[in-house]
């Protein structure tokens, strides 16, 4: 036979036992009932810049709208039907950053950003300018954006930053080879290399609810032909293989 103690020691670890049960019970149905009215989403690309950037936390109110109508302003997350047919989106073409100067400048490469020579970089907002941020990344990767800090001048989109460095208000400016190719007033420095920055590419699909899917089809297919690619190519724009 159990003795009281025994007795008293199984109906207290039946009695934790139990408590338990009822915690992860609450906490699974308190998750159930949380993930009815909000979800939690990851921002990808940077369709959304400067309101919302690459990797931002969203967390999203699944009821709202069943209450009442968007108002503007409001962000609103929704699945994306922009995939190819098989399911998959497909990169097109790659684009490349690169470091530029006037045409009478006789700056050679990106060594100089620390020297005397230069005392103005320009570059596009790191926040809300894709070219920016890959720029940002890059000095960071170089391990000289602290020291470059003083000379840099943050334009708010691309073209800004190739007049500035044309005109010489800005003795260098970092930008894509596609815009730099554009302006007969600048010259590349430099191409940055890839392992300095995130992936510059851009995506091409056929919207899976396409009316005139056959022909979005037979487009895409076309811009993959040796044609079209060369085309891409003269204008500064890569293959991505």
């Amino acid at each position: 036979m159990m003795g009281k103690k025994e007795v008293n020691q199984e109906k207290s670890v039946k009695s934790t036992i139990i408590e338990w049960i009822k915690v992860f019970g609450l906490a699974i149905i308190l998750a159930f009932v949380i993930t009815l009215f909000i979800k939690p989403t990851l921002v990808r690309g940077d369709s959304m810049v400067p309101t919302l950037h690459e990797n931002d936390y969203l967390i999203i109110n699944r009821m709202v709208y069943r209450m009442g109508e968007p108002k503007n302003g409001d962000i609103i997350v929704f699945k994306s039907d922009l995939e190819a047919t098989d399911g998959t989106n497909k990169d097109l073409v790659k684009n490349s950053l690169v470091l530029i100067s006037n045409n009478n400048s006789e700056i050679t490469s990106i060594d100089s950003l620390t020297s005397d020579t230069v005392s103005k970089i320009a570059l596009g907002e790191p926040s809300s300018v894709p070219a920016g941020k890959y720029a940002d990344e890059t000095l960071t990767s170089l391990a000289i954006k602290d020291s470059l800090s003083d000379k840099l001048v943050f334009a708010k989109d691309v073209k800004e930053v190739l007049a500035w460095t044309a005109s010489g208000n800005a003795d260098v400016g970092f930008v894509y080879l596609s815009d730099a190719l554009s302006n007969e007033n600048v010259k590349i420095v430099e191409t940055i290399s890839e392992e300095y920055h995130s992936p510059i590419t851009y995506p091409v699909a056929v919207i899976k609810d396409s009316q005139n899917t056959d022909a979005a089809k037979a487009f895409e297919d076309f811009l993959f032909t040796e044609e079209a690619q060369n085309i891409l190519k003269k204008y500064g724009y890569k293959s991505v293989e």
